[in-house]
């Protein structure tokens, strides 16, 4: 045969091997009328050299390939068949090439034209089980028959044999046939392997999505869940549900497995309750109750499309008569743009417009918009509730959800992209829902569609996609959540951090690191009132990894959350508790462990003023934990935190002491405070300086074992703080308790500078016989066999031994106590002042840093100016430490000299930025450097 006399679209060696391969066996006449058939069907097509290709390999398959070539004369539907499989799918090619006698099987007419039912299919497995023996020869003939049958109906839908519905209904009766049939397999098979004769229990299987709703691709997942009646014991070492999840897993490695006889499906079970990382079995009892508890609105969305495939079927009407009131409740508590803003709404950015099926306006939106119409409205009206989707169509349309022109458009739409998807899956076998880039193919595609050219096809795609995201929009509110774009906010904010996203998703959905949840429906409900204003202050925020990980240890603890998240409605006090995540670790580590003081802060006590008569109402734990909030909030200063710290502390040390005088009130005593607890000044890490004096002599009686109780006493109650006795003659070594007189006698004769300097902040903090004014004159009398000079260096030595520590001196760190310029240069300043007039000493003995430098600077020792500048400058200090205690929950007064440390502590002072208290600070520290060395150089 001449090609070109003939204008043949067949290429010479197409011809010329057919011709090899029926030599003598078929006249050329009879050849060419076979040819020229086939150009006349191909002419329909687009017809390609893998089209060639393919009917080649078709043909070059069959046993009796001459006899084939002469049937297609006598059958013309042959032809149609041979073209239409060679010219729209490689992949019923290769079911065809492996098993040529398929096609005689398929091509009768009663077949062609005729509906699979799931009877005739498990009648089918039944018989051929029946004459198969071996577990693995039973598995085979489910792969050849899914091979023959999915044949069967993808020439059925090429071919114009079956519209969409039917097309998708036969592929999910043949996935539920085989998946049933193969999973009773796998039940068997278990059974066998632990020699279980009799029944332990019942399961049930079930079907979601495009399975669930009878709507099955070519290339789709089958989605399943399962459960059991109740988890009882099978053997010594395995429960019913252990076994059912081994028969799963011999189920999916059977069903997944390539091998030559074929391929089932892909079997996905992560739509069970808490994700891919959770049991795969539970009991029915354990699904109902995470579904009331703590299903979410996608799982609601999810179940919608639920069916039984395989076990008991009373079991599944349990379940599904209990979730269906999870699915449809009979009021909903969520508004339309509530229900939309739960859900996972389709953005525009996620998807590129290749993508009919997950794009904006594509197949997703269509099916989103049907199932957000039954979550909202099918508790009310059941009638409405279908997991079919042209089902659902229809329904929503009969009792007045969409209207008539809505519903042909969602219809007409939902059609023409899943036959665009069948064109797609059946071509090579391939899960794609994307338009190919291949020119060729796309122009086989859109005559496949019945369109002349590409630009009628793409003008039909976009009046689909822009009439259907219309109707999305405004079913879903999708325009107006959509413009928040909480993905993009969150890669944004992650990028890849996943601890920082694994503590989002914990605060969200309850979410741990293996995918399983814990928070109820209320509290995920709740959330959503407070998302935007988290990611907005996680946006601004400096350091956004430390407040959501804070964030999350706070509700980790918590019971409800929904209490939490419903409080946090109030911006004012979300923003305060999100402050505290950021730069109060004090306060996070002091309440996030403690249930009591959680509930503290959720009644908003923090807020009221502190009476120091109802300071004794908290506990120390509260106290701090109160005076830290409401430091960090700006709602008490320096002064208002040290006085009531100090007067908690007092009142706490008093009431015990007069439970020993009430014990032992034949023996005068007093106790005496020293250093910052004294006066008034203290931080949360300040010593607490005492010392017992008594009136009786020490060697008669047992004062030194009644205090030593007290003191263990005292140091119980009042921990964290350190009470601290050293001060007391001789040190650490010497008694505990010491009598009056023998005190008084080392003051005036043997008290050392530094000892000196420590009475200066003397205070009678219990007087039962003696005060801090009875010590006065032996102090005054052991300052005058002191000489300046003297003061001066002791002053300087000290200072010196001070910075020669490096635990208190480093370039990394700012000690803002014991650094050049530090509170202690203030303090030492102060003492030398003090120590050098006798009447100075007396009159400022005991009183706190300001006063007392009102006194120095009455006195003449000082200018104005200098006492302003040192003022401020202690306050300023004491407010770093504090500040810094709270912002890192440290105990030292060591400061990190770096950038971030200073724009944490910046929250506390309101400086434009860090850099700036940076600077702040180490002029402060000059200052008073320069100052100190002005009078003790």
């Amino acid at each position: 045969m001449n090609s070109k006399d003939n204008n043949n679209i067949f290429s010479e060696d197409f011809i010329q091997k057919i011709s090899l391969q029926t030599l003598e066996l078929i006249s050329p006449e009879d050849l060419d009328d076979i040819l020229f058939k086939l150009q006349n069907r191909i002419n329909k097509n687009v017809f390609s050299y893998q089209s060639e290709s393919n009917l080649l390999r078709i043909i070059l398959s069959m046993y009796n390939k001459s006899q084939f070539l002469k049937d297609c004369l006598l059958y013309p539907h042959y032809i149609d068949i041979l073209i239409a499989v060679a010219s729209y799918s490689n992949y019923l090619t290769d079911i065809i090439v492996r098993n040529p006698e398929y096609f005689f099987l398929i091509s009768q007419p009663q077949y062609l034209q005729g509906k699979i039912s799931k009877a005739q299919i498990n009648k089918e497995i039944h018989s051929i089980f029946h004459s198969l023996r071996t577990f693995n020869a039973k598995v085979n003939s489910l792969r050849l028959l899914k091979r023959r049958y999915i044949l069967l109906i993808g020439v059925k839908d090429i071919l114009g044999f079956s519209n969409l519905k039917q097309t998708t209904k036969e592929l999910s009766v043949l996935a539920e046939s085989i998946c049933k049939n193969l999973f009773k397999l796998c039940y068997n098979e278990i059974s066998k392997k632990y020699k279980l004769k009799k029944k332990h229990g019942s399961y049930c299987l079930i079907s979601l999505g495009k399975l669930g709703g009878s709507e099955l691709n070519y290339s789709s997942d089958v989605d399943l869940i399962i459960f059991s009646s109740s988890n009882q014991s099978v053997t010594s070492s395995k429960t019913f549900n252990n076994i059912l999840t081994e028969i799963v897993q011999l189920f999916i490695s059977q069903a997944s497995s390539i091998t030559d006889k074929g391929f089932l499906y892909r079997i996905d079970f992560r739509l069970r309750p808490d994700g891919r990382n959770s049991e795969l079995c539970k009991t029915l009892d354990e699904m109902i109750d995470y579904y009331e508890s703590r299903g979410e609105n996608w799982e609601r969305q999810m179940l919608i499309k639920n069916s039984f495939l395989a076990g008991e079927k009373n079991l599944y009407n349990k379940f599904s008569s209990a979730v269906s009131h999870f699915i449809y409740p009979e009021s909903s508590k969520y508004s339309p743009a509530e229900l939309g803003k739960s859900l996972k709404l389709i953005n525009s950015e996620d998807f590129d417009e290749y993508d009919i099926k997950n794009s904006l306006g594509g197949i997703r939106s269509i099916e989103f918009s049907i199932q957000f119409l039954q979550l909202l409205f099918g508790g009310k009206e059941n009638k409405i509730r279908s997991a079919n989707t042209l089902s659902a169509l229809l329904k929503l349309k009969k009792y007045n959800f969409l209207s008539v022109q809505e519903t042909n458009i969602l219809k007409n739409a939902y059609i023409f992209y899943r036959k665009i998807e069948h064109f797609l899956q059946l071509m090579n076998d391939r899960q794609t829902h994307s338009l190919p880039k291949d020119e060729l193919l796309y122009k086989s595609l859109y005559v496949f569609m019945g369109f002349n050219s590409a630009e009628q096809f793409e003008n039909n795609l976009a009046f689909h996609k822009n009439n259907v995201t219309k109707i999305y929009n405004s079913i879903t509110f999708a325009k107006d959540n959509s413009g928040s774009s909480t993905n993009l906010q969150l890669a944004k904010l992650f990028g890849t951090n996943k601890k920082m996203l694994n503590d989002f998703l914990f605060i969200k959905e309850g979410k741990g690191i293996f995918g399983q949840k814990s928070f109820d429906n209320k509290a995920v409900s709740e959330f959503t009132y407070i998302e935007n204003n988290l990611l907005d202050y996680l946006g601004k925020s400096d350091f956004p990894e430390l407040t959501l990980n804070n964030f999350a240890r706070v509700i980790k603890r918590a019971k409800f959350p929904s209490i939490w998240y419903r409080e946090f409605r109030d911006q004012n006090f979300f923003k305060i508790f999100l402050d505290l995540c950021q730069y109060a670790q004090k306060s996070i580590n002091i309440f996030s462990e403690d249930k009591i003081l959680r509930e503290s802060f959720l009644t908003r006590k923090f807020f009221n003023r502190i009476k120091p008569e109802e300071e004794n109402v908290f506990s120390l734990k509260e106290l701090i934990f109160l005076l830290s909030v409401k430091f960090s909030c700006g709602l008490i200063d320096v002064r208002g935190l040290s006085d009531s710290l100090t007067g908690y502390l007092k009142s706490g040390i008093i009431k015990r002491i007069e439970k020993l005088v009430r014990i032992n009130n034949h023996n005068k005593f007093s106790v005496f405070a020293f250093g910052s607890f004294s006066i008034g000044q203290m931080g949360f890490s300040s010593d607490i300086d005492l010392v017992f004096i008594s009136g009786r002599n020490l060697q008669q009686n047992d004062v030194q074992k009644r205090f030593q109780n007290l003191l263990i006493e005292l140091r119980n109650l009042l921990s964290p703080f350190k009470i601290d006795c050293r001060l007391r003659p001789e040190g650490k070594s010497s008694q505990l308790v010491w009598e009056f007189e023998s005190y008084k006698k080392y003051i005036a004769e043997r008290a050392r500078v530094w000892e000196l300097q420590a009475f200066s902040k003397i205070n009678t903090i219990y007087n039962y016989g003696f005060e801090k004014n009875d010590l006065l004159p032996a102090i005054v009398s052991r300052l005058k066999g002191l000489t300046r000079k003297n003061i001066k260096n002791e002053i300087l030595k000290m200072r010196e031994n001070i910075f020669s520590d490096s635990n208190y001196f480093s370039v990394n760190y700012l000690n803002l106590k014991k650094s050049p310029g530090s509170l202690n240069d203030i303090e030492f300043l102060i003492q030398y002042f003090l120590l050098c007039d006798g009447n100075l000493y007396q009159s400022a003995c005991g009183l706190k840093t300001e006063e007392t430098l009102e006194l120095i600077y009455n006195a003449g020792f000082i200018s104005n100016e200098e006492k302003e500048q040192l003022k401020s400058n202690y306050l300023f200090l004491k407010k770093m430490i504090i500040s810094n205690q709270i912002a890192f929950d440290l105990s030292s007064n060591n400061i990190p000299d770096n950038l971030d440390t200073f724009k944490a502590l910046n929250h506390f002072f309101n400086f434009d930025s860090g850099i700036k208290l940076k600077e702040k600070l180490e002029n402060t520290l000059k200052v008073n450097n320069l100052i100190f060395k002005k009078y003790l150089s």
